[in-house]
């Protein structure tokens, strides 16, 4: 458990997820405007790491960028990008058991609209057959039709917040052509998506951004399932080049008040993106492409995408869709690790101050006093004691005449006293737990939230109270078992004692002293043993409260401080390791910069600068909460080195003695971003985003070596990086690698009569 817990707290840590919760110098939005939408595993990925990575460079903004997952709903609560999750109103949750299986089992009851598209052949298939189930196409159109509503109200939430401004906005669809929930519904997506924005008086575009069965190869490791991948993706990539070639003419209702018609292609622009080195790389150059249109500060519209969509020059004149792909590549400033470290190296030194705080032995003794009160004590915060009185001027019951006549009447005195007693007591328990507990903890909470105190003072208050009910609650057990003898003891010797006051004559005071001195140790012991059990209840009580707020409470705010400093050495050697599975690189080596971030840390934080950073802040209220305590470390090292972190590309270089240029950069990015998918077109129309504040002189020699029609220059938003996209058109399925048994996959599927069923949509 403390290794699972561990390694979550590094997590957040990470330089990616840290980076993220550091808000004061991010990049301003551009001028164009996104939404995201993602079905299947493949596209709830991509739009995640789309949201991570303009979370990380912009914030977040919803009237500039929104995100949308369908999909499975198990799939969409467990679905985290480094820390980045879907919002409950970004996802459309399917529920097969609720929106498929109903369907297949009875297609009688489906409204006309569906069921004339509906293969029947479908039928009674069920999550125990998952081959004939999940694995067909229509299975998730049939989701889409179930959840129609839905879909529509997430989607139109996002029409309604984009109102109010003429920037252009791209909407994009993404996912996997072979993944049952997006092969089943992503034409459907795009024309709903149209239709809904109708009325949008601003530029709008509805791009595809596809996956194919060897990204799904990644993730997907059953062969029934890539091979349901295979058969879907060929028949999909057909449908789909009917409406995009304009062969086929859309119509559809999705329900009594819902219809969608039209005869234009889904999408303006469509990409076919082949698998990258790893599945990570893959989304992250997916994510790159998709978000970088944000990150440019347009002068005019720039349509170079959409002019290669279309294949305008050729031979016979047509006019034909053209699929495109792409590649990208980003360098940045090694900001997220820069924020990493010095968090790391900051907290380190904090948690070396808290460790130094302690409570003090007198103190100590205070608060452990204060959970043992005794039964006395307990009945006094009830009420007035009773007070049993043994002299028979004040008590006749307890006179020598009294005595003689019955035994009883003392006992019936001291069962009436012991009654009250044990009363008060009972109701002075009640009162005092909640109130000790109260105050202990309030004493904690207290402590753990004061830089001059701390977790770990609170812990040792905790840990006295505990150790002190522990000791108190044996000698209690003890001592009501021994009461027990004691009070039987007791009664034998005043037994005794009445016997030789019965019989006397001559020493009848002396007799009735002894008989006095008697009934008194019985009156006590029995009080002792009554109230006993009570007070041995109540200690119980206050410790297991007292222990499930250390467990639960206590421990979670130390925790972190003991993790983060037993594996700070780990967290720092991860800081230094180069993210390979990432089409973002940093500027230059880490390694190259600690030294003098080391130097940096021992000038600023001087015991003033240490406080003042520290002052008003909730880094100790936060630590029960991984996140929050993350937030809050990087609010005070953004408030210890703000010079640093609100630095530019070329300000932060020239700070730690790193000769590296924007050239160097952007050349960097040209050759890391050739696209992997093979594709007809010679020469790649590159799109290239300088670091903002760029001078025209810096980069002359660069713009006149890549300059044509081929080269898109573009002012940025981006302070501490460059960004480089390269498109083209001509993407063929049959060029990628594996096709063959794609293609062997949908033989098989449409020539078997049991496999059939459902795998086409469009006729």
């Amino acid at each position: 458990m403390i290794f699972v817990e561990a390694e979550k707290i590094i997590e957040w840590l990470k330089p990616e997820r840290i980076q993220k919760l550091y808000t004061k110098h991010k990049n301003s939005f551009g001028i164009n405007r996104l939404l995201i939408i993602g079905a299947g595993r493949n596209g709830i990925d991509c739009v995640l790491h789309c949201k991570h990575l303009v979370e990380r460079r912009f914030g977040s903004n919803d009237k500039k960028v929104r995100y949308i997952g369908i999909g499975d709903g198990k799939m969409l609560d467990e679905a985290d990008w480094e820390g980045t999750v879907f919002a409950e109103d970004e996802m459309v949750k399917i529920v097969p058991e609720e929106a498929i299986y109903p369907c297949l089992n009875a297609p009688e009851n489906m409204p006309d609209y569906i069921r004339s598209w509906f293969d029947e052949g479908l039928k009674n298939y069920s999550p125990a057959m998952p081959i004939y189930g999940l694995s067909k196409r229509q299975c998730g159109r049939v989701a889409l039709f179930s959840c129609i509503k839905r879909v529509t109200k997430v989607i139109s939430k996002c029409v309604s917040a984009f109102e109010g401004s003429d920037m252009s906005l791209e909407i994009v669809i993404t996912g996997n052509l072979g993944d049952v929930f997006f092969g089943g519904m992503f034409i459907d997506l795009a024309y709903i998506v149209k239709a809904l924005f109708a009325d949008a008086k601003y530029p709008l575009k509805v791009n595809g951004y596809i996956f194919c069965p060897d990204t799904a190869e990644f993730v997907e490791k059953e062969s029934r399932e890539l091979g349901n991948y295979y058969g879907n993706t060929i028949i999909a990539k057909n449908e789909l080049d009917r409406f995009q070639y304009g062969k086929k003419h859309f119509s559809q209702r999705y329900s009594d008040s819902f219809e969608v018609s039209s005869d234009k292609p889904p999408f303006a622009v469509c990409f076919i993106a082949a698998a990258e080195k790893s599945y990570a790389y893959t989304m992250s150059v997916a994510a790159e492409k998709i978000v970088s249109r944000m990150e440019v500060l347009f002068t005019k519209d720039d349509d170079a995408e959409s002019i290669l969509s279309y294949n305008m020059l050729s031979p016979d004149e047509s006019h034909e869709f053209r699929y495109l792909s792409c590649g990208a590549a980003a360098v940045e400033l090694p900001l997220g690790k820069i924020l990493s470290y010095l968090s790391v190296k900051v907290f380190t030194l904090l948690n070396q101050q808290l460790n130094r705080n302690s409570v003090g032995q007198m103190r100590l003794g205070l608060y452990g006093s204060k959970v043992t009160p005794d039964a006395k004590y307990l009945a006094a915060k009830a009420g007035q004691i009773p007070v049993l009185e043994f002299d028979e001027q004040k008590n006749p019951a307890f006179s020598v005449k009294e005595l003689k006549i019955d035994f009883e009447i003392p006992i019936h005195e001291i069962e009436k006293w012991l009654d009250e007693t044990v009363e008060l007591t009972r109701l002075g328990a009640e009162m005092c737990v909640e109130n000790i507990v109260n105050e202990i903890v309030n004493e904690c909470e207290v402590s753990k939230s004061d830089i001059n105190r701390g977790p770990f003072y609170a812990v040792e208050i905790i840990k006295k109270c505990l150790s002190e009910l522990r000791v108190a609650i044996a000698k209690q057990d003890f001592e009501v078992s021994d009461m027990e003898e004691q009070c039987q003891r007791s009664k034998n010797l005043m037994k005794g004692a009445y016997r030789k006051l019965c019989t006397a004559v001559v020493f009848a005071g002396k007799a009735l002293e002894q008989y006095i001195y008697e009934i008194k140790d019985y009156a006590e012991y029995n009080r002792r043993l009554r109230t006993g059990g009570i007070v041995l209840d109540f200690y119980k009580r206050i410790y297991g409260k007292l222990e499930e707020y250390y467990k639960t409470e206590l421990a979670k705010a130390t925790q972190p401080f003991e993790l983060i400093t037993i594996n700070r050495g780990s967290i720092l050697e991860g800081i230094n390791a180069e993210n390979q599975d990432s089409c973002i690189a940093e500027a230059f080596v880490f390694s190259e910069i600690t030294e003098k971030l080391d130097k940096l840390i021992g000038e600023q934080l001087t015991e003033e600068r240490f406080s003042f950073a520290f002052k008003d802040c909730n880094i100790l209220k936060a630590s029960d909460e991984e996140a929050g305590l993350a937030r809050e470390i990087v609010k005070v090292v953004g408030r210890m080195f703000d010079y640093l972190l609100g630095l530019n590309f070329s300000g932060m270089c020239e700070f730690f003695g790193v000769e590296y240029s924007v050239v160097d950069i952007i050349e960097r990015c040209l050759k890391k971003s050739v696209i992997s998918t093979k594709v007809t077109d010679k020469i790649p129309v590159s799109r290239i985003v300088c670091p903002k504040e760029t001078r025209h002189g810096d980069i002359a020699e660069l713009r006149a070596a890549y300059n044509g029609m081929s080269y898109i220059w573009n002012s940025s938003v981006l302070n501490r990086g460059a960004v480089v996209t390269q498109v083209a058109g001509g993407v063929k399925l049959e060029n990628f690698k594996g096709y063959e048994l794609w293609e062997n996959m949908r033989y098989a599927y449409v020539n078997d009569s049991l496999k059939k069923h459902g795998i086409r949509i469009f006729g």
